[in-house]
């Protein structure tokens, strides 16, 4: 996993989901990326810096419903991992 190799140096993580060939517009959980995974390497290097939620929601009726989505189900994987309560 790349991001073991930045464990010591990361000052910031941002947290977005992809697909091979698609740079925008995934959604959370609909992606290839382990972000319990993730989040459980984070969690065991010790890291306690900002998370930043990066997504787009230029076509949603409501952006900030779409933005609340996907921090909810952030946290919940974090959660899992063991890196906040869950809600």
């Amino acid at each position: 996993m790349e991001l073991q190799a930045g464990i010591g140096h990361i000052v910031a993580v941002h947290v977005k989901d992809t697909k091979p060939g698609v740079f925008k517009n995934v959604p959370f959980g609909e992606g290839v990326v382990d972000f319990e995974r993730c989040f459980e390497t984070l969690k065991q290097s010790g890291y306690c810096g900002p998370y930043l939620i990066e997504m787009w929601s230029e076509t949603a009726e409501d952006p900030a419903a779409e933005v609340a989505k996907a921090r909810d189900w952030v946290k919940a994987r974090m959660a899992k991992a063991g890196m906040v309560e869950a809600a």
